[in-house]
């Protein structure tokens, strides 16, 4: 007899830049078939932004410069909103994680062939690629 509310969890999903504008891919352990963006929870008591630099520090090893909210995207399949960012990094990927098998630089073209077709990473790419 008491309400019900449906509950998901606040995720990040952010596209790394580089100074020329590439976007750095990664193979993750769980799903090595795929290439896919940076993507994590969001902490209790953290806020979108800093969601996005820790997880973005964590599978990259690399220090964010610029970051830039773009959209939000309902991820039904995982119960999920995810936070799309644009995000300007310096340097080399250096990952400090056993869940990335490998990371590259893209440019935004391949980027959109490499992501799954129709997925929320590729969607973000596409939309930063029209920015």
């Amino acid at each position: 007899g008491r309400p019900w509310f449906d509950a998901f969890s606040t995720c990040i999903i952010a596209a790394v830049m580089n100074d020329r504008g590439q976007v750095l891919l990664q193979r993750e352990t769980r799903r090595p078939d795929r290439e896919v963006l940076v993507a994590g929870y969001i902490k209790p008591g953290e806020s979108a932004e800093d969601a996005a630099c820790r997880e973005i520090a964590e599978e990259t090893g690399l220090t964010v410069t610029a970051l830039r909210y773009v959209a939000s995207y309902p991820h039904m399949d995982g119960n999920m909103l995810m936070l799309g960012f644009a995000a300007t990094a310096d340097g080399e990927p250096n990952p400090d994680s056993s869940e990335i098998l490998s990371d590259r630089w893209a440019t935004m073209a391949d980027a959109v062939r490499s992501l799954r077709e129709g997925s929320i990473a590729q969607q973000l790419v596409k939309v930063i690629q029209r920015q």
